[in-house]
């Protein structure tokens, strides 16, 4: 497909392409020389050298602010040896620079390589951090405290073990697994517990979740109600809660292991991977773990107006489809009865789906609530179409009508016009996603991913 667009070079010695309507502030920031020059500049007076510096992400806020991820590679002349670590940039409005600069200090919880404390960019209106280091998560500094963090697993975790076992605290082990600025930080915790009688120490690992500020407690109360629900299936469970410390902004999970649904549909048997997917969603939306009258446990409505509004920052032809995508779309919201209510899970897609000997695991949870589950099944199908985009599997469309005939036998049917919205909704936001990682194949992703929603809509008829 020609989308009219220059090619986008890939990332390396070359530069990466600036899309338009990203502010001249920002471009800089996409330039691995400029950022080499001034993280070097920052860390000239220590043992540290600057090798190469790479632009991992782009989180892209019209007319707010943004964050740029770069995997830096340095040497110590001191220890002879190269590692990598992640540095962070904020890049702030007029309007936000100043606020973000007095919290990014106050955050500040601990010496870096390369950054000691911040660097600031003036110019730019950009604040650099190496991580973790970050003003929306303000508990970070127990991953550096191992005092601290033993501390607080030994008091709740003595809760959960049974006996009288005595925590190893030199032992402790931590892990990070994920970390979504301004969002969450997930670790893994290998605890090892001294028990009467044996001579080799017990282990036991959970899973940290560090949230923002007032999450702890609806992430808490969401997982475990639906843990209580799946407790006696022998189908789908959610991981324990462990316990939650919401001072902290911490949620402790059981540690699970499984092998990932996603690998499954990218395997050599497919379709009964997605007939998996939809036995495990049907157990989930009939589980009745939350509440139709509570207005704390309502599913979150999915909108396209972000990603529209983001897509609207591409080149040219996208700004323009992704705006007339919409209003198609609205239109036939407008007509499209709602879907089976029930449990929610909100954010689902193939990677929420551990498959184990005994059973499966639903993850991250956080989201879930009492709703229209037309949104967790429109959500699927958008992301199987972008794994055919991807070129990871060879088509979508047999993978759907398996995944939907399948939910359909446990459930009931859905009515395919609202399926069609919620697929709309999935796409748009993973075009939008394509775009703000900044990675060579962007222009191709969006141009296909906004091609199949057209097709869908021709489809309905809108």
């Amino acid at each position: 497909m020609d989308d009219g667009l220059s090619p986008v070079p890939r990332r390396g010695k070359e530069k990466l392409q600036v899309p338009e309507g990203i502010g001249l502030e920002l471009a800089p920031l996409l330039d691995p020389d400029f950022v080499t020059a001034a993280l070097a500049e920052s860390c000239a007076d220590s043992p540290v050298t600057i090798e190469s510096c790479q632009v991992r992400h782009l989180r892209f806020h019209p007319g707010k602010d943004s964050l740029v991820a770069y995997d830096v590679e340095i040497s110590s002349t001191d220890e002879d040896q190269r590692e990598t670590i992640s540095v962070f940039v904020r890049c702030e409005s007029q309007n936000t620079f100043g606020r973000e600069l007095r919290r990014a200090k106050a955050a500040a919880i601990h010496p870096g390589k390369v950054i000691e404390d911040l660097l600031v960019l003036h110019d730019q209106r950009a604040i650099f951090i190496e991580f973790p280091n970050d003003s929306r998560l303000p508990n970070l500094s127990l991953l550096r405290s191992g005092e601290q963090l033993s501390e607080l697993l030994e008091r709740h975790l003595g809760c959960v073990v049974v006996g009288q076992w005595q925590f190893a605290a030199e032992k402790l082990k931590s892990t990070v697994l994920k970390y979504k600025p301004e969002r969450r930080l997930v670790c893994r915790c290998d605890t090892f517990w001294i028990a009467p009688g044996l001579s080799d120490p017990l282990a036991l690992s959970v899973v940290l979740r560090f949230e923002r500020r007032g999450m702890a407690r609806k992430v808490e109360a969401r997982a475990r109600r639906l843990c209580d629900a799946l407790s006696s299936s022998d189908r789908l469970r959610s991981p324990r809660l462990l316990f939650a410390e919401p001072s902290c902004e911490v949620v402790a999970m059981e540690c699970i292991s499984g092998r990932s649904l996603a690998d499954e549909i990218q395997g050599d048997d497919p379709i009964g991977a997605v007939e998996r997917a939809a036995d495990d969603l049907a157990t989930l939306h009939r589980c009745g773990a939350f509440d139709r009258d509570d207005p704390d446990t309502q599913a979150r409505l999915r909108s396209s107006d972000a990603s529209v509004e983001l897509l609207g920052y591409c080149q040219q032809p996208f700004s323009s489809k992704a705006k007339k995508i919409h209003e198609r779309l609205e239109r036939l919201l407008e007509k499209a009865p709602p879907g089976i209510q029930g449990t929610v899970h909100g954010d689902f897609h193939q990677e929420q789906i551990l498959i184990d000997d005994n059973c499966d695991w639903i993850v991250d949870v956080e989201w879930a609530g009492y709703g229209d589950t037309s949104l967790d099944l429109g959500s699927f199908l958008g992301q199987l179409s972008m794994l055919e985009i991807r070129k990871l599997i060879p088509a979508a469309a047999p993978l759907q009508q398996a995944f939907l005939e399948r939910h359909q036998h446990h459930c009931g049917a859905t009515d395919r016009a609202r399926l069609a919205c919620e697929e709309i909704h999935s796409l748009l936001e993973l075009a939008g996603k394509q775009f703000r990682r900044l990675k060579s194949a962007w222009p191709k992703r969006v141009g296909k991913t906004l091609a199949r929603c057209e097709h869908i809509l021709d489809e309905q008829q809108v």
